[in-house]
């Protein structure tokens, strides 16, 4: 009885659909001035050079992390909202996967380090890369069981964190103490440090921690797992492949030019990840599909509008106001931005629909339209990087992040039964329908 009254703030009441949607709308748009103040402090001390060493260092570790979390987030997620087993048994099991999983993943970022034998990176730096490997898995693990047991407004807490304890520790470390491209990446560590912490005591305050391995909850976990490691890989390869290329075709400097304009572009997917979060979780919960389904394509739809409007106010800004924040070095990100945009306010698409195709536990048959894109994306980069630098990787993504969000349209209106004309056409009721819940809340 005292557990249940110590946590009655943990365990609120469930939030209404808009209402976690706004709650976490509102830390996104925190969390982008955050970001968008980090990405200033690093590209003004670091400049190009230094940022483009500095992001070919972590691209790695955010890269095998995508992999060694094995899925785990969104399986833990689909897992618990089955309520087959006690939320304790999976926990224990989750907080086991977690070892092996850290385990892992710096035993395989350790080799490709190993084999790419960059003279820009010292022992230090590697070695702190690989620390962020176990500390970001945990905030991620813990994150899946937030989401699974629909505790939005504690991962609000937790998703604010480590942004803004980046910031803190960038402007000790890098812009007072000048430490460059080692402050920068130890801004990183401690932040993920104190992420997977906090993290760590919020869960520990819903479910006693155990570390347990329990066959079958495991097998269930991995087995669904494993798809969504597959799938989440590919996703951040369509990413980051452009990144990866450019760390062998191209310069630092031109790589710190390249995420800059990177950087500014996705900004306008923090809209899409106000509502994903919400999608998953209410999606593997819901007791109606369809009727879930059409309330995505409602949110698809808005959502695009507003990155439409976002990405054309940064396009038009951004040859102007890149160079006076960042600095001259960084003139060309306008430029890259200009390229980005089209193809990163379309993937806004995918970023809705594809919430809701994995919170209905079929993530592998967005493998179709994603995996055939990737590889384009890589072709693409492969031929006009040598030949255009960044902005060839810039052209590449944009068409490979376009032809994938029509993918998804078709794939998605066959999966929820939808036609692709209801699912893309804008109506009225759309914003009453936003309209609507904003009136229950008051």
């Amino acid at each position: 009885m005292s557990k249940i009254k110590k946590n009655a703030n943990l365990n609120n009441k469930p939030h209404s659909f808009l209402q976690d949607v706004s709650s976490v709308m509102g830390s996104k748009i925190f969390i982008i001035l955050l970001e968008f103040l980090s990405t200033i402090i690093i590209s003004r001390q670091l400049g190009a050079e230094g940022k483009g060493i500095y992001t070919s260092l972590l691209i790695f570790p955010n890269l095998v992390v995508s992999f060694a979390e094995m899925g785990m987030q969104k399986a833990t997620v689909n897992v618990i909202g089955k309520e087959k087993y006690s939320h304790s048994d999976i926990i224990s099991v989750v907080m086991f996967l977690l070892l092996v999983s850290s385990f892992l993943g710096i035993v395989i970022c350790s080799g490709i380090y190993k084999i790419l034998n960059n003279s820009n990176f010292n022992y230090l730096m590697v070695v702190i890369a690989l620390l962020l490997i176990p500390l970001r898995l945990t905030n991620t693990y813990m994150i899946g069981i937030l989401i699974g047991k629909q505790k939005i407004q504690l991962f609000n807490r937790v998703q604010c964190l480590p942004f803004l304890s980046k910031l803190f520790f960038l402007v000790l470390l890098v812009l007072i103490a000048h430490m460059y491209i080692i402050g920068t990446i130890t801004a990183h560590l401690l932040a993920a440090f104190s992420a997977a912490l906090y993290t760590l005591w919020i869960v520990s305050k819903l479910e006693v921690l155990k570390i347990k391995y329990i066959p079958k909850i495991a097998k269930n976990l991995l087995s669904l797992g494993v798809v969504y490691a597959i799938t989440l890989l590919i996703l951040n390869l369509n990413y980051k492949i452009d990144i990866v290329l450019l760390e062998r075709l191209s310069s630092a400097a031109e790589i710190g030019q390249y995420t800059t304009g990177v950087n500014i572009t996705e900004l306008i997917w923090h809209l899409p990840a106000a509502i994903e979060v919400v999608v998953f979780s209410r999606s593997a919960n819901a007791a109606n599909p369809k009727d879930f389904s059409n309330k995505v394509a409602k949110l698809m739809r808005i959502t695009f509008i507003g990155a439409i409007c976002g990405g054309l106010i940064l396009f038009l800004v951004a040859p102007t106001l890149i160079p006076m924040l960042y600095g001259n070095q960084f003139t060309e990100s306008g430029r890259i931005v200009q390229l980005l945009m089209p193809g990163v306010v379309a993937f806004t698409i995918v970023k809705v629909l594809y919430m809701d195709i994995a919170g209905k536990g079929n993530p592998s048959i967005s493998l179709l339209v994603l995996i055939p894109a990737l590889i384009m994306n890589i072709i693409l980069n492969l031929i006009w990087i040598p030949q255009y630098g960044a902005k060839g990787a810039a052209l590449a993504s944009t068409i490979s992040y376009s032809i994938s969000a029509v993918g998804f349209l078709f794939l998605y209106a066959r999966m929820v039964d939808i036609k692709v004309s209801n699912l893309i056409k804008f109506q009225l009721n759309d914003f009453k329908f936003v309209y609507d819940r904003i009136r229950n809340r008051s």
